[in-house]
Formats: C-alpha cells, sequence, structure tokens
C-alpha cells in the first residue's frame, strides 16, 4: 500500500511591536524587516489544506486501483490520481514563491547587524540569521524532493493501467515512491525544527534588545 504522507508546517511566530523605540535603532529596522517576513510566509498556511486534501484522494483513489481488476476503472481512477498530483505540483510552486519572497524580504535584515553595537547582540542576531539561512536551504531541498516525487507518482499511476506490466515493475515503482516520500518526511521534520529554533532564536534575540515586542 502506498504510504500517506502530508506536509505539515511548524508557522513562524509573529510578535507585535508594543512601544515605541529609540529613533535609528538597527534592532528595530530588523524587526519590520524579520515581521514583514513572517507575515508574507503566513500565506503558505493557506496550501496546506488543499495539498492535505489531493494527498488524502490520491491515497483512496490508489487503493481503489490496487482493489478491482476493471481496466476502464484503474485508468479513470488513475486519470484523477494524476490531475491530483498535477495540482499538487501546482500548489507548491506557489509556495515555493511565497517562501521565495519572504526570505528576501528577510535578507534585508542583515545589513542592519552591522550597525548593533552590543557585540554579544550582534552575535545573536548573526545566529538566528544562520538558523533560518540554514531553514532556507532545507526547505530548496524539500521542494525538489516533493517535485521529484509528484513525477514518481505520476508514473506509478500511469504503470497501473499498462496491461502488460509485470508485476514486479510495479512493485518497484511503488517502493521506490515510498522511499522518497520517507526522505520528503525527513526533510519536513528538519524544516520544522529549524523554524522551532529561529522562533526561539528570534525571541531571544529580542529580549537581550529590550525590544518591546508581544508574541502572538
Amino acid at each position: 500500500m502506498k504510504k500517506l504522507f502530508m506536509l505539515f508546517f511548524v508557522v513562524l511566530l509573529i510578535p507585535i511591536l508594543a512601544g515605541c523605540e529609540e529613533e535609528d535603532n538597527p534592532v528595530e529596522f530588523m524587526y519590520e524587516h524579520l515581521e514583514e517576513a513572517v507575515s508574507i510566509e503566513r500565506a503558505v498556511g493557506e496550501k496546506q489544506d488543499p495539498l492535505t486534501e489531493a494527498e488524502d484522494n490520491e491515497l483512496q483513489w490508489y487503493t481503489e486501483m490496487s482493489e478491482t481488476s476493471d481496466m476502464e476503472e484503474i485508468e479513470y481512477l488513475a486519470q484523477q490520481a494524476i490531475q491530483s498530483a498535477e495540482d499538487r505540483r501546482e500548489l507548491m510552486e506557489e509556495e515555493k514563491e511565497i517562501i521565495d519572497e519572504a526570505f528576501e524580504e528577510f535578507q534585508l535584515a542583515k545589513p542592519f547587524i552591522d550597525d548593533i553595537e552590543d557585540e554579544s547582540l550582534q552575535n545573536n542576531a548573526n545566529s538566528m540569521v544562520s538558523i533560518m539561512e540554514d531553514r532556507y536551504e532545507v526547505y530548496q531541498e524539500l521542494y525538489e524532493h516533493y517535485i521529484e516525487t509528484i513525477d514518481m507518482d505520476i508514473e506509478l499511476y500511469t504503470m497501473y493501467f499498462q496491461e502488460d506490466l509485470a508485476f514486479e515493475e510495479l512493485q518497484q515503482q511503488h517502493d521506490l515512491v515510498n522511499e522518497a516520500y520517507q526522505r520528503i518526511n525527513e526533510l519536513n521534520q528538519e524544516f520544522n525544527e529549524y523554524t522551532a529554533n529561529f522562533n526561539e532564536s528570534k525571541r531571544d534575540f529580542y529580549d537581550l534588545a529590550e525590544l518591546d515586542v508581544v508574541f502572538e
């Protein structure tokens, strides 16, 4: 049976600046870009439900394909699954655009680190940026693997209505898909760990800077 996989993202926290800070405060300038980046990335949440629904549907259609010998029914189910996989591709491409835009906004905060006079605070800021950059790299790998696995899914669905196909070939593709999704699951977990670490690092940065913020 094909394994069910669902992307699940831990969200970035959005703090609210509670009071007015000093003029020309580099931390406050950083805050503006950091939180604008988080605000942009929140749109990723809108893609999660459709992705999950598509994955659920594909699992159901795949199960039905494996339980029937009616080739006409199998082809119909396979075409439904293929279209769903293409829909997931489109959703992931849209999600990646959001992640890329948010990261570009995040990068605008980096130049202000050099203006921070406190060495400890500057080190904290650099650590926070490093975590986010690692997180972004993991997302790029996650995205690439997910898109590649969509192609593998489509190949698997197509193989199901090829009458002269040997069972061993189908099983081999089935196993390859499951292995690929296992790697995606690992990357998804790693991405979420980086997200949690970034949230904590950013909270520490604001606390150390004595920035008057309230986390939602």
